[in-house]
């Protein structure tokens, strides 16, 4: 039940994260967003609670116990939006954006550069 939950969640959200403020636009694929997306909730010691890759979600649990779901789509050939939206309504959303897309942005500077 809860799967089916979240599918028809993603499928009306990933239409409106493109339009969306709470939303951020990375020039990296979908792909690469995904593994920075875990890379970054293991970083912040955030528990991974379910996550899918063809459809490009991850639902996870903060520290304090609250539930957020992170959905990744394809924004162009080598761009992607990533939103983060909390499951709850009592939730703290801002603090977790904030802190998820900072990490993302620092990862992304922090790539080794491709030799020429």
């Amino acid at each position: 039940m809860r799967k089916i939950i979240l599918i028809i969640f993603i499928s009306i959200m990933l239409p409106v994260s493109a339009k969306s403020a709470d939303s951020r636009t990375f020039e990296q694929s979908a792909d690469n967003i995904y593994v920075m997306s875990l890379n970054t909730l293991k970083k912040l010691n955030f528990r991974v609670v379910e996550m899918q890759s063809a459809s490009g979600y991850i639902l996870f649990q903060a520290t304090g116990g609250a539930e957020y779901l992170i959905s990744i789509s394809e924004n162009g050939e080598n761009s992607s939006i990533l939103k983060i939206s909390k499951v709850k309504p009592a939730s703290p959303l801002r603090e977790v954006q904030e802190l998820f897309y900072n990490s993302i942005t620092e990862e992304l500077t922090n790539l080794p550069k491709r030799a020429e």
